[in-house]
C-alpha cells in the first residue's frame, strides 16, 4: 500500500510539474505574440486603438498576401472603426527573387513620401508584371509615379542602409517567431496563417 501511495504521489507530482512547465512556455510564446511592436505610423491603416488590432506579416510577390491585401482594404472601408492594421515586412525570397528589394523601395515610399500603402497597392496589383522581372527597377519607377510619389528620392533611399535595415528588423521578428509563410498575422496577439484563418479570428474577436 505504501509503494502505491508513493508512486501516487510522485505522478501527481510529474503531473503538476509538466503542467506548471507547458503553463509558463505557452505565457512565453503568447508574451513574445503580444509584445510585438507595431509599425511606423506610415505602415498603419484604420484606426489606432481599435478593438481589434491586426499586425500582418506580408511579401509584395506573394499572390495570397496581394488577395488578402484586397480583403483588408475592404474591412477598413466597411469597419474603419474596428481596425487598426499593421503591416510587416516578410518577403519570401527563396521563392520570390525580387521582393526583397520591393519591400524595401516601398519602405521608401513611405519613409520618403508618406505614400506607403499608394505604391505598395499598384505592387500588389503589378505583381506578376515585376516579379520574376530582372528590369524589375523600371517597373518600380513606373508604379511610384502612377502613384504620385518622388521616384528621384525613392531610389536615393532605396540604396540607402537605414531603409534595409528597417524591412531586416521586421525579417527577424519573423525568424524569432519562426513565421514560414505568408500572409501570417496576429489578431489582438493571436496568430492566424492565412486568409481562411484570418477571417475567423476576427469572426471571434468581433463577437466579444
Amino acid at each position: 500500500m505504501k509503494k502505491i501511495l508513493v508512486v501516487k504521489i510522485i505522478t501527481a507530482f510529474l503531473s503538476l510539474f509538466l503542467a506548471t512547465v507547458i503553463i509558463l512556455i505557452l505565457n512565453g510564446l503568447n508574451s513574445a505574440i503580444t509584445d510585438n511592436q507595431k509599425s511606423p505610423d506610415y505602415r498603419i491603416e484604420g484606426k489606432k486603438n481599435a478593438k481589434i488590432v491586426i499586425i500582418e506579416y506580408s511579401d509584395f510577390a506573394c499572390p495570397a498576401c496581394a488577395n488578402m491585401n484586397f480583403y483588408i482594404k475592404n474591412l477598413i472601408k466597411y469597419f474603419p472603426d474596428d481596425f487598426e492594421i499593421n503591416f510587416k515586412h516578410f518577403p519570401l525570397t527563396n521563392i520570390h527573387p525580387y521582393s526583397f528589394n520591393a519591400a524595401v523601395w516601398v519602405e521608401c515610399a513611405g519613409v520618403e513620401e508618406n505614400k506607403f500603402f499608394e505604391v505598395g497597392d499598384l505592387f500588389f496589383k503589378n505583381q506578376k508584371e515585376w516579379w520574376n522581372n530582372k528590369d524589375y527597377v523600371k517597373l518600380f519607377e513606373k508604379y511610384t509615379k502612377e502613384a504620385g510619389a518622388n521616384v528621384e528620392k525613392i531610389k536615393k533611399c532605396f540604396n540607402e542602409s537605414k531603409t534595409v535595415d528597417m524591412v531586416k528588423k521586421d525579417i527577424q521578428n519573423a525568424d524569432k517567431m519562426k513565421l514560414n509563410s505568408t500572409p501570417t498575422f496576429f489578431v489582438n496577439g493571436k496568430i492566424a496563417v492565412g486568409g481562411m484563418e484570418l477571417v475567423e479570428a476576427i469572426k471571434k474577436e468581433k463577437g466579444k
